[in-house]
């Protein structure tokens, strides 16, 4: 094994060839280098590199690291300015964690950047998490194409769930309801969706077409 401040150092080298074969090398030690890959992470210096010491951590076996990485440390990393840096977080907490810590991404949803919240939605959209449906309806939200889809897939999520209803996105205001029928627009395709089309209202399927 390479000791582990030369497997750091490989993470910020400027062939990505040496960085991947830094970052292989990091997953192998496993939680023996997780202290030291946390360190990197929170480092503001050389984004690539934290980049890599997060998909290192993320690529560990789960088991190993979740009564490992401290609480304190996501809830840095999530409000982290680099944008890139707080959605991979996001990642790395659904990869490793799964839904146990959906609250934690909740309670960082109202005030997100928009990269934040793409990263947020997506993961607790793929652990089929429920997000509250006011969050998902707000009009500042309707912008970036992939907080788009993001917001669509979590809508989704909460309409097939059975947590939200046709009828709660009827009774919206005008700015609010165009920009939900919108976002499920995304969505149009999906075979579950179009099932809920069939029985819903003319202005519904209208809304969406």
């Amino acid at each position: 094994w390479k000791d582990p401040l030369d497997i750091l150092a490989m993470l910020e080298a400027p062939q990505p060839v040496v960085r991947l074969m830094g970052q292989r090398l990091a997953e192998r030690a496993g939680a023996s280098m997780l202290p030291l890959l946390l360190q990197r992470a929170q480092n503001p210096d050389h984004a690539v590199a934290r980049l890599h010491a997060l998909w290192a951590i993320g690529n560990m076996t789960p088991r190993e690291l979740s009564h490992q990485i401290p609480k304190e440390w996501m809830e840095q990393m999530l409000k982290d300015p680099q944008h890139g840096i707080s959605q991979h977080t996001t990642d790395l907490i659904h990869k490793v964690f799964g839904p146990d810590l959906t609250q934690l991404l909740l309670e960082h949803l109202p005030e997100a950047s928009p990269t934040l919240r793409y990263g947020i939605l997506t993961a607790l959209a793929n652990q089929h998490q429920v997000v509250p449906f006011k969050e998902l309806v707000k009009d500042d939200t309707s912008h970036d194409p992939a907080l788009k889809h993001a917001t669509a897939g979590a809508l989704f999520v909460s309409l097939t769930s059975g947590e939200s209803s046709w009828e709660q996105i009827e009774g919206l205001p005008p700015p609010e309801k165009q920009l939900a029928m919108g976002e499920l627009g995304l969505k149009v395709l999906d075979e579950l969706l179009v099932s809920y089309l069939d029985s819903a209202s003319i202005d519904v399927r209208l809304a969406i077409a």
